[in-house]
């Protein structure tokens, strides 16, 4: 019954005239007066999640009901998204899912607008309809179990740019700090540089974060095999034991990925063998050298030779 009433409501404000009268009544007055509404047009944006049905245990797919794209009267975009919310029960994921909804439209904004600078202002209405009143807090910060804490730093973003920051800043960090170093020099591509100075401040870390490190840095590294470790071991003795596990390990990947190849060799090697001893029994009975190579897939000219030795026997 929900879904029906859904695609009712949903197809009467597709129309462009229910669509204005709608955004005009329920979007911000102020708004309302800096809209050039001949440009108010129903969208394409690909707006959707995978919502739990917690009932059930069951995930499916929820499209986001209505989008619509418009220019204000400066010439900027703006877009609209209208969820049409016939609830029976009371949902706790309304505003939860409404910014999911807001966050998937700008991206798909920026994928079919490759060149965008700036984003569109993005207007959202949840036309919500249940016989019980929604008992939850419009302010999303009020889900949060400390609101307080919510006010401060929810939805705030810690920005880390490693590259930007100098050996001696990173080096302030902590534990952290050798695993930072060897990040932003292969991002700055001079990992060999820091050799000396990631071999030392990864010689707290156990024995899995270095051997893991080691690795990472010698993908990377423009120094031959000997030379890097050597420049290892010289900077901290206490790494030659992995050092020594990180070459066996890179040795036993090579010979598993050079293994077919090998076996490949070794197959073929047989077979020219065999296609030598057929051709001298074959040259022996008297048979003419081109059906000798015919009959082996050797060429005239190995066929040829054979033949020139078993003459010279």
């Amino acid at each position: 019954m929900s879904d029906q009433h859904d695609r009712r409501i949903k197809d009467l404000i597709r129309n462009r005239e229910f669509a204005i009268s709608f955004m005009q009544q329920y979007m911000a007055k102020e708004l309302v007066a800096l809209v050039d509404w001949d440009t108010f047009n129903l969208d394409t944006a690909n707006v959707e999640h995978l919502r739990q049905q917690h009932k059930d245990n069951v995930k499916q797919k929820e499209i986001s009901d209505l989008a619509f794209s418009f220019k204000f009267k400066d010439g900027r975009n703006g877009a609209a998204l209208v969820h049409i919310e016939y609830q029976t029960s009371d949902d706790i994921t309304i505003l939860i899912r409404t910014r999911h909804y807001q966050t998937s439209y700008l991206l798909d904004y920026i994928k079919q607008n490759k060149d965008v600078k700036k984003l569109p202002l993005i207007v959202s209405v949840i036309y919500y309809t249940n016989k019980k009143p929604f008992s939850y807090s419009l302010d999303i910060n009020d889900y949060f179990q400390n609101k307080e804490l919510a006010n401060k730093y929810a939805f705030s973003i810690e920005f880390v740019d490693l590259v930007r920051q100098s050996d001696k800043e990173i080096l302030e960090h902590g534990y952290i700090s050798g695993l930072e170093i060897v990040l932003k020099h292969i991002a700055d591509k001079d990992i060999d540089s820091a050799l000396s100075l990631a071999s030392r401040e990864m010689a707290s870390y156990d024995s899995f974060a270095r051997q893991t490190l080691i690795k990472y840095m010698s993908d990377y590294s423009d120094l031959d095999f000997d030379q890097f470790y050597d420049k290892i071991v010289s900077s901290n003795e206490d790494l030659k034991g992995d050092i020594m596990t990180v070459s066996q390990q890179i040795e036993e990947r090579a010979l598993q990925k050079h293994a077919p190849i090998l076996k490949a060799e070794g197959k073929a090697e047989g077979a020219q063998e065999k296609a030598l001893a057929t051709a001298r029994k074959l040259l022996s009975m008297g048979l003419e050298a081109k059906k000798v190579s015919e009959a082996t897939e050797l060429s005239i000219k190995e066929v040829k030779a054979l033949e020139k030795d078993l003459k010279g026997h």
